[in-house]
């Protein structure tokens, strides 16, 4: 099925188009038909099926855009993976003028309530944080229609159980709850009784597997794997955060292009060194599992379990980080002698290692040669950020600067997107290219002077 079938809103459409979107994928099409029809959902579908999507786009198809108060809250059990999806809800709504609130731990909660004062449609974040955020009255709940648990059966376990149970209990008018994973529980059915349950694509054949038995050095081994594969972008996953460290000092000495991601590590850096990896920048990340559920990077090649999984849910999520949108994608798992009859466990053919290549090959992988196109560049060009060099210091407020936009010959309310109000700045998203009308006619706003200019930075 097309997109254009879905008789979307016209900006969710154009967004999607400018995007490289065209035929839906077939879990999106299953939660279109559940969730634009108010039905309690639980999705199982494999990992890289665009669950994301599947349940963002009925979402914004619903929301009112004049509503102030969030319609919507989606759950993520890491930061990294809530980030990750307010991106999508921002580039799909770019062109409504959705604004999408990060609610995570390690960032400043003054900000974040300071910015719920403010419009806002979609929540996304964390339920450690949102639950403070509740319990200070900073989060609206009463105007939520929309609950989604992304990573469901992670989100229900036992360290969050107690804090899904408070949120849910805090929204009175729900009318939609959908449970999202690529692996199931049985606690996502007590969470959400009477839910229409729909398997999509279980398993994801795409994903070449094989496991190596090592036998003396595993840092060497590993070495030797990389230099006889040279794998364009490569996700190694390591079982604590100093394993991170320790593998991450080993290959950095030997001046491999690699970037490191663990939950002992500033969030900034974590950000920092994903959005490396992301962005082609380095050629391998070695991570926990911080980052084996739900992150969505462009053609990682290779998977590498330098340590076993602890499971084989966790094996499913960590093997899911390559073979992403029906990509050929492959994985490998490290084990030895002590390790064989866990290793046979996870159903894995193995294979005999032959290193046929030199030490000196290392060389190739001392910097990335990976080109990553930025799908969103598109979209970003029909949107222009104004920078307002006033904000809550002079009274300013949002309805303040679209009156001010308003009164300007040829702009309409269709022309002006999201609003942010700062305490000493302003920025406001413009569309249908029509900022250097507000550029040459808007020198005040509420009789008090300003300056405005696109803006520097990008509208978060």
């Amino acid at each position: 099925m097309k997109f254009e079938e879905l008789e979307l809103k016209e900006s969710l459409l154009k967004a999607i188009e400018h995007l490289g979107y065209s035929e839906l994928f077939p879990v999106q099409e299953e939660a279109w038909k559940l969730l634009n029809n108010e039905m309690d959902c639980i999705i199982q579908s494999k990992t890289g099926s665009g669950k994301t999507l599947a349940y963002a786009l009925p979402i914004l198809q619903n929301i009112v855009v004049n509503e102030k108060h969030p319609q919507a809250i989606v759950l993520c059990p890491t930061r990294e993976l809530a980030r990750q999806v307010k991106q999508v809800f921002d580039q799909v709504g770019l062109l409504m003028g959705i604004k999408t609130n990060l609610l995570i731990g390690k960032e400043s909660f003054s900000m974040q309530a300071e910015d719920l004062k403010q419009r806002c449609h979609v929540i996304v974040g964390t339920p450690g944080r949102i639950v403070e955020h509740i319990k200070e009255n900073n989060l609206k709940m009463d105007k939520i229609n929309y609950l989604v648990l992304d990573e469901a059966d992670e989100m229900l376990n036992q360290d969050f159980e107690e804090d899904m149970v408070f949120i849910a209990d805090s929204i009175p008018n729900r009318k939609n709850t959908c449970l999202v994973s690529a692996t199931y529980s049985s606690a996502m059915d007590q969470f959400v009784k009477g839910a229409k349950k729909v398997v999509v694509e279980k398993e994801n054949d795409q994903i070449e597997q094989w496991g190596y038995l090592y036998q003396a050095d595993k840092e060497e081994f590993l070495i030797q794997v990389l230099i006889q594969a040279v794998p364009e972008s490569c996700l190694i996953f390591v079982s604590t955060q100093q394993d991170v460290e320790n593998l991450f000092l080993y290959l950095k000495e030997k001046e491999i292009s690699i970037a490191k991601i663990h939950g002992g590590m500033e969030q900034e850096e974590r950000f920092f060194n994903m959005d490396l990896f992301k962005k082609g920048k380095v050629r391998i990340l070695i991570a926990t599992d911080v980052v084996s559920r739900g992150i969505d990077i462009q053609k990682v090649d290779m998977i590498i379990n330098y340590d076993l999984p602890k499971s084989k849910t966790l094996h499913t999520h960590r093997i899911g980080r390559s073979g992403r949108a029906m990509e050929i994608g492959c994985a490998i798992s490290f084990y030895n002698e002590a390790q064989k009859e866990y290793f046979s466990s996870f159903e894995i053919d193995t294979r005999d290692f032959v290193f046929t290549k030199s030490l000196d090959d290392i060389e190739l992988l001392k910097t990335s040669t990976k080109v990553v196109v930025d799908k969103s560049e598109s979209l970003k060009k029909q949107v222009c950020t104004l920078f307002i060099n006033s904000g809550k210091d002079k009274k300013i407020r949002p309805g303040d600067i679209v009156g001010a936009l308003c009164q300007v010959d040829g702009i309409q309310i269709e022309d002006i997107g999201a609003i942010k109000v700062e305490a000493h700045q302003s920025f406001v998203d413009i569309y249908n290219h029509k900022e250097n009308l507000v550029l040459k006619n808007i020198r005040k706003i509420k009789s008090k002077s300003v300056r405005i200019e696109r803006a520097k930075r990008n509208r978060e």
